[in-house]
């Protein structure tokens, strides 16, 4: 393994299936760490506060953050760009203008306490990362279908450029062809590309740098995790606020088997039929 990386996976542990077709990992990475709802305290003993708001941003903010990657697969990111100042000025008065920009939020309303023990779950596995001194923390949900060009990847990443803070999506998403302006996608190597404004699409499987790892757990410290929105928003909202260098993969080394049918179940199944 490469003594630089850290390889956490986030794993509920009743889930066998998922466990086992991730077991081939140990043998390249005998250091990989299992994650599970056991390895957290009590949600009432926990050090994060589970809060009901947005401190990180302005809920509109937060909202036209990822409204603007959408906007950009129909125009350009200048016209995007403005579309988005005038409906923020606009939802000021106007239902229907904040309704467009709202809509890719969920609904305000708590979720169900085993979404806040999925968040402290990946908190863990950066604390981990952190606590190992690695350069790079990677982190991966049990769903995770590792691709032929997975190894490739992490040996790739000694030629990504030296930035403060760096968030790298390893599964599939967004897809370069979202964006009409070539000159956003100026790194090839490995597949990775940048995207700006950053963003994050899921947490299947994401790499951070040490730099960035612990600037998000000075997040969730300072504001708590926020109760109605999963995990990957509040990351999408802390890459944003933090303006981090983000690249996504072309093709993906890691896939999601919970949206391309591998597997059928998922954790909030799970946990709502068997308590």
């Amino acid at each position: 393994m490469d003594p630089n990386i850290f390889i956490g996976v986030v794993h509920y542990s009743p889930l066998i299936e998922r466990k086992k077709q991730l077991k081939h990992l140990e043998s390249s990475f005998p250091e990989l760490e299992w994650i599970t709802e056991k390895d957290i305290p009590e949600i009432q003993n926990s050090r994060y506060k589970f809060v009901g708001e947005i401190n990180l941003m302005t809920e509109l903010d937060f909202a036209a953050g990822l409204r603007l990657n959408s906007f950009t697969q129909h125009y350009s990111r200048p016209i995007s760009e403005l579309i988005i100042k005038i409906l923020k000025i606009a939802s000021r008065f106007n239902k229907r203008a904040k309704s467009s920009i709202m809509g890719s939020l969920p609904q305000r309303k708590a979720l169900p306490l085993h979404w806040y023990e999925v968040a402290l779950m990946h908190i863990e596995a950066i604390e981990r990362g952190i606590a190992a001194n690695k350069d790079w923390i990677l982190v991966l949900e049990d769903d995770a279908v590792i691709q032929a060009n997975f190894a490739i990847t992490l040996r790739d990443l000694a030629r990504m450029p030296r930035h403060e803070r760096v968030w790298i999506n390893l599964n599939d998403g967004i897809g370069p062809n979202l964006f009409t302006n070539k000159a956003d996608i100026p790194m090839r190597f490995g597949g990775f590309y940048q995207i700006k404004p950053p963003m994050t699409r899921c947490t299947v499987a994401y790499l951070v740098n040490r730099n960035l790892a612990i600037e998000i757990l000075d997040e969730f410290k300072l504001y708590g995790i926020v109760d109605w929105i999963p995990i990957d928003f509040a990351f999408d909202a802390i890459i944003k606020k933090l303006k981090v260098n983000c690249y996504w993969q072309d093709p993906a080394s890691v896939l999601q088997g919970s949206s391309n049918g591998r597997f059928k179940s998922n954790l909030q199944e799970y946990r709502l039929n068997h308590e």
